[in-house]
């Protein structure tokens, strides 16, 4: 972690960071290569932090917090939470990836909902995913947030709470949810002066 780095789990080589629609077959195959070559050890790259982002000079401890047979995703929007359960993996404590969802909107920790409503809106995020498992005393734990998770899975679920925690039963995908709230907001009618 403090000399080379590591390379994260699935990346394997792949460049992320250029793709074929964004840069053209020219650029995106020479980066395609590139990143081959680096990760067959045939060329090496002077950069710190190459594309395929190898994870260098910070190491992150995490308590372990065992007996969490799932966790809970609560992915906010706006005022909206979306919820289901995560079963882990077989064999695994993990649950993200493990593709065993529970959509049951009665089976949802209203803490965990709560928690999630209450961060979005103090750090004024637009969007953000949150997974919470439980420690010793069965308390909600924040394992991970991100801004990334899978559209169709959160359009599942059969409806989302609002700030209140009041339930609205119903698919929406949430990309509906974003155009929603940004045609609301005031970016959306600020004019924009062009200069010639």
């Amino acid at each position: 972690m403090f000399w080379d780095g590591v390379k994260p789990y699935r990346l394997k080589n792949k460049s992320n960071l250029a793709s074929l629609s964004k840069v053209g077959i020219y650029k995106y195959g020479k980066a395609w290569l590139k990143s081959q070559l680096i990760g067959m050890g045939l060329l090496t790259d002077k950069k710190n932090y190459p594309e395929w982002q190898i994870q260098k000079d910070a190491v992150l401890f995490q308590k372990f917090l065992p007996d969490n047979n799932f966790d809970t995703r609560v992915t906010v929007i706006g005022n909206r939470a979306f919820a289901f359960r995560r079963f882990v993996r077989k064999d695994d404590f993990r649950a993200s990836g493990s593709g065993n969802f529970d959509m049951d909107p009665d089976k949802i920790d209203i803490h965990c909902l709560g928690i999630a409503l209450s961060i979005s809106k103090e750090l004024n995020f637009n969007t953000m995913a949150y997974d919470f498992i439980y420690d010793e005393n069965k308390e909600p734990y924040i394992n991970e947030i991100s801004y990334c998770f899978e559209d169709r899975i959160v359009q599942s679920c059969p409806g989302f709470w609002d700030e209140k925690l009041t339930w609205h039963p119903g698919h929406i995908w949430p990309q509906q949810c974003q155009l929603e709230d940004f045609l609301e907001s005031d970016l959306a009618f600020t004019q924009i002066e062009l200069k010639s």
